[in-house]
């Protein structure tokens, strides 16, 4: 995201969604290289397990989390990113490192949090 809004603050919003379509691109051909094809069509589980899986507290608490940073990103690219650069005298660079170190810290925090035991008096 903050090289999304560098970008976008710079060359304009046309070249971010070019650089994803080709990072999406180099990803594809990377996955397509790297990945072992060792699983068969019939060794799938069936789709009513797969689902199951999906309901785990885990995986729903991880879905809600990239929702939520998600949506979390959106306004803030959408709403707040204007609404800085017509109010301060941050320019593009200092609001898309100011977003970047946020977004990592509140990364690492959620990752502390999602692995951390959890002692009886925490809530």
């Amino acid at each position: 995201m903050p090289l999304g809004t560098w970008l976008g603050g710079h060359l304009g919003w046309r070249t971010t969604f070019a650089a994803m379509a080709v990072a999406g691109l180099v990803v594809l051909a990377a996955a397509l290289v790297t990945l072992p094809r060792t699983h068969h069509a019939d060794e799938l589980p069936p789709l009513a397990e797969q689902v199951r899986t999906l309901r785990g507290p885990a995986i729903s608490f991880g879905l809600l989390a990239n929702c939520a940073l998600m949506t979390g990103s959106m306004m803030v690219l959408t709403y707040l990113a204007t609404y800085l650069g017509e109010t301060t005298t941050a320019g593009v660079d200092e609001r898309a490192l100011a977003f970047g170190l946020a977004a990592m810290a509140l990364l690492a925090w959620a990752g502390r949090s999602a692995v951390a035991p959890r002692s009886p008096g925490r809530a």
